[in-house]
C-alpha cells in the first residue's frame, strides 16, 4: 500500500500501556483521505507508527505489534531514542509515561529533535499541565486520562443516567427523556436487542423508543430529605465532638438542674446556690448531710441521682477521650464510617479513584474508600473515611458498610482484583449496584452478563477518543459513557478544501455513528450559531459543527473537515519540519500531509515553535528536572503519577 503510506505522516507514542494499545488501534481504523481507503483488515502502514517501550516484553507489547506498531525498545527520554524512533519527521509525538516529570523530560527532547512536532502530554497534575501546555504552546495537548474517564464512572455508580454538558454557550444534559425539557437535540442510545449490548447507539431521528438523549435539562424540584435529630451547639465544640457526647453532657446538665429543684423544695432549707451545690456534690462525691431525714422520695431520688451520675461522668470521659484521639487520627485515616448508608464505596484509590472521590464529594454525594496502603496526606486532602484493607475481603467491605451502600466501584489496575471485588460484593448483598474497571472486553461481557447489576467500564477505552482527538488537532468537549461504550461531543471546524467543504451537512452524518445538532456559521462579522440545523444546510470552509459520535465516527469526521494533502509528490524520505522550506501555510515544502498531520487539524498557521539553543528556556528546564530526575522517576506518588490502565494477565 505504498500510496497509502504517503499520506500519513510518522507518529511516535512513548509508553505501552492500555491507552497506547487503544491508540494505535483506532490509527488503524482511520480512513485515508486521499484514497478513500481504510487500514482495517491489513493492519497499520508500516512505518507510520512507531511505539517506544521500556520493556520488550511487557504486559501490552504483544497487543501493539498485533496493531501493526513499530517497536522500538528505549527510554523516550534519551534523545538519541527519540531521534531512532523518528521524531525529527514525525507530525505527532504522544507522551503517554507514568509520571508526569518523565513525559515533561520527554517532551523537551522531542522539540528539541523537531521544532514543529505536535505534542500531546498525558500528566495527572492540572496545574503543572497547564504550565506544559502554555510552555508548548500553540501546537501541545496537555490531557489526564483519569479525568476523563471519572465522569463515565461516577455516572456509572450514581445510575441516574444524567450528565450535564458545556458546549455552544449552553449547559446540556444527557439522560433519560424525562430529564431532558422539550424535545432531545439528539437521540443517543435506543433498546435493540439485536445489538451485542442491547442498544442502538445514535439511531435514525425521531425514534419513539429513546433511552439516553441529548436536550436542555428539566429543572425537576427534588424534595429534601428526612435527617436526624441532632445537636448544634455553638462553639469550637462542635469541631471535635460527637452526637453521642454532646447528649451525655445535656443528659448531665437536666439532671442537675432537676436535681437542684427537688432538693431547694425539699424541705432541709437550702438556698438555690446550696442546693445547686449539693446536687453537683451528689453526682460527684456522695450525698448531701441529712438528706436521710426528708422523706422517702427525697432519699430514693439522690440515691438514683448517684449512681446516674457515676454512669454518666464515665460515659463523658469515654466519649471525650475517643472523640479527642478521633480528630487526631482522622488527618491519618479520614473521618470515621460511622453509620452511614446510600454512599458510594470506592475500592482502590489510585489516579481513578481520587478523581472519582473528588467528584462524588463535589456533588454532595457521601463517600467510603476502601484501600490497601492509604497515606496521611491522601486522606487529609479527600475528607472522607478510608478503610484499610483487602477490598474483596468480606470483613473490609462489611467495615465500609458496602451492603448498605448505593454502588461498590472496584477501580484497581488490576482486571482479577476488580472480578473478586464484584463478586464479594455480589456474595454481601445482590441489590447493590456494581462498577468494574476492565480491559478486558470478553471477560468484561461475561460478567456482565452474570452479574445483572454490574456495569464495566475501561479507563483507556473512554481516554483514547479525547486522545485521538488531540492528536489530529481537534478538542472533545465531553465523552458520555453508556454501558462500555462512549460517545463523544466535539466542536469540529470545517477547513477550507477538505472533502466536507461545500456538501450539505447530511454528508457528515452517519447513522449509529455520527449526528450533527448544531451549526455556526458567520454571517459578516457575527457568528451565528442554529441548533438542530436541517440536514440539507451547506457547509461551508470556517462552519463549525457540534456533533456526537462514536470513536470511529469521529475520527472519520475529523478526517472529512480538515484540508486536504497539498499538491507535489511525495518525497522517499520525508524531510525534518524544523530544517525544511515552508510551504502552503507554514508547512514544510513537498510534503503531503494524512490523518496525523498538523496541517490537517488546520493548526500550522500558528507560530512556529523554533528549535531551542543551549540557554533557550527549555534548556533550563530541562537541567532542573535531570537534576529531580533520579527520584522522581520511581516513586508513585498518587498526586504525581498517572496510572496505567488494566494489565490483561492480572498481576497484581
Amino acid at each position: 500500500m505504498p500510496e497509502l503510506l504517503r499520506t500519513h505522516s510518522p507518529i511516535v507514542l512513548v509508553g505501552s500501556d492500555a491507552l497506547a494499545t487503544r491508540l494505535v488501534e483506532d490509527l488503524g481504523r482511520l480512513e485515508d483521505i486521499a484514497t478513500g481507503r481504510t487500514t482495517r483488515g491489513d493492519g497499520l502502514p508500516p512505518g507510520w507508527v512507531t511505539v517506544v517501550v521500556e520493556d520488550d516484553e511487557g504486559p501490552f507489547v504483544a497487543h501493539l505489534r498485533r496493531a501493526g506498531a513499530r517497536i522500538l525498545v528505549g527510554s523516550g527520554r534519551d534523545k538519541a531514542v527519540l531521534k531512532a524512533a523518528g521524531v525529527g519527521a514525525a507530525a505527532v509525538l504522544v507522551l503517554l509515561y507514568e509520571e508526569d516529570a518523565a513525559n515533561l523530560h520527554a517532551a523537551l527532547s522531542g522539540r528539541e529533535l523537531n521544532g514543529s512536532v505536535r505534542l500531546v502530554i498525558r500528566m495527572y497534575d492540572e496545574k503543572l499541565a497547564a504550565r506544559v501546555e502554555a510552555l508548548f504552546r500553540p501546537n501541545c495537548s496537555v490531557l489526564s486520562s483519569s479525568l476523563i474517564a471519572a465522569p463515565s464512572f461516577v455516572d456509572a455508580a450514581l445510575g441516574d443516567g444524567q450528565q450535564l454538558i458545556e458546549i455552544g454557550g449552553r449547559t446540556l444534559n444527557a439522560g433519560p427523556p424525562d430529564t431532558v425539557a422539550g424535545a432531545p437535540l439528539v437521540v443517543l442510545a435506543r433498546p435493540d436487542r439485536s445489538e451485542p449490548e442491547g442498544t442502538e447507539l445514535l439511531p435514525d431521528r425521531d425514534v419513539p423508543d429513546a433511552e439516553l438523549v441529548l436536550g436542555a435539562p428539566a429543572l425537576r424540584i427534588v424534595p429534601p430529605a428526612r435527617r436526624r435529630l441532632r445537636m448544634n451547639w455553638p462553639g469550637t465544640v462542635t469541631g471535635w465532638a460527637s452526637g453521642r457526647l454532646r447528649w451525655a453532657l445535656a443528659g448531665l446538665c437536666a439532671l442537675v438542674v432537676v436535681g437542684t429543684i427537688v432538693l431547694r423544695r425539699s424541705g432541709l432549707g437550702m438556698s438555690w446556690l446550696d442546693a445547686f451545690y449539693n446536687m453537683v456534690s451528689t453526682l460527684t462525691t456522695g450525698a448531701p448531710d441529712g438528706v436521710e431525714g426528708s422523706g422517702t422520695g427525697v432519699t430514693l431520688f439522690v440515691a438514683g441521682s448517684m449512681l446516674a451520675g457515676v454512669v454518666l461522668i464515665a460515659l463523658i470521659t469515654a466519649f471525650a477521650i475517643d472523640d479527642l484521639l478521633g480528630s487526631r487520627l482522622s488527618g491519618a485515616l479520614g473521618p470515621p464510617v460511622g453509620s452511614i448508608s446510600g454512599h458510594v464505596v470506592v475500592c482502590g484509590l489510585g489516579t481513578i479513584g481520587v478523581r472519582m472521590v473528588e467528584q462524588l464529594r463535589a456533588s454532595g454525594v457521601p463517600v467510603v474508600g476502601i484501600d490497601t496502603s492509604p497515606d496521611a496526606g491522601l486522606a487529609r486532602r479527600l475528607g472522607v473515611p478510608i478503610v484499610r484493607g483487602d477490598a474483596s475481603d468480606e470483613h473490609t467491605l462489611y467495615a465500609a458498610r458496602a451492603h448498605r451502600a448505593r454502588s461498590v466501584v472496584a477501580a484497581t489496575d488490576d482486571d482479577t482484583a476488580n472480578v473478586e471485588v464484584g463478586l464479594a460484593v455480589w456474595a454481601l448483598d445482590q441489590d447493590v449496584r456494581i462498577v468494574l474497571r476492565l480491559f478486558d472486553q470478553d471477560l468484561s461481557d461475561r460478567i456482565t452478563g452474570a452479574l445483572p447489576q454490574a456495569v464495566s467500564l475501561s479507563v483507556s477505552a473512554a481516554a483514547a477518543p479525547v486522545f485521538l482527538a488531540a492528536m489530529l488537532g481537534r478538542e472533545v468537549k465531553a465523552a458520555i459513557g453508556h454501558g462500555r461504550r462512549v460517545l463523544l461531543v466535539a466542536e469540529v471546524p470545517v477547513g477550507a478544501g477538505s472533502p466536507a467543504d461545500g456538501r450539505p451537512l447530511r454528508a457528515l452524518e452517519v447513522s449509529g455513528r455520527v449526528r450533527v445538532f448544531a451549526q455556526e456559521r458567520s454571517r459578516g462579522r457575527t457568528r451565528v450559531l442554529t441548533w438542530s440545523p436541517s440536514p440539507d444546510a451547506e457547509l461551508a470552509a470556517g462552519d463549525t459543527v457540534l456533533l456526537v459520535a462514536t470513536r470511529s465516527g469521529l475520527a472519520e469526521v475529523l478526517l472529512r473537515t480538515g484540508a486536504g494533502p497539498s499538491p507535489g509528490p511525495a518525497p522517499a524520505s520525508p524531510p525534518a519540519p524544523a530544517r525544511s522550506e515552508p510551504g502552503v501555510n507554514g508547512a514544510p515544502a513537498g510534503r503531503r500531509f494524512g490523518p496525523g498531520s498538523g496541517r490537517l487539524a488546520g493548526r500550522w498557521r500558528s507560530d512556529r515553535v523554533a528549535v531551542p539553543t543551549r540557554w533557550s528556556q527549555l534548556s533550563v528546564v530541562r537541567a532542573i528536572l535531570g537534576q529531580q530526575e533520579a527520584r522522581d522517576h520511581n516513586r508513585r506518588a498518587g498526586d504525581a503519577v498517572e496510572a496505567p490502565d488494566e494489565d490483561p494477565r492480572g498481576s497484581r
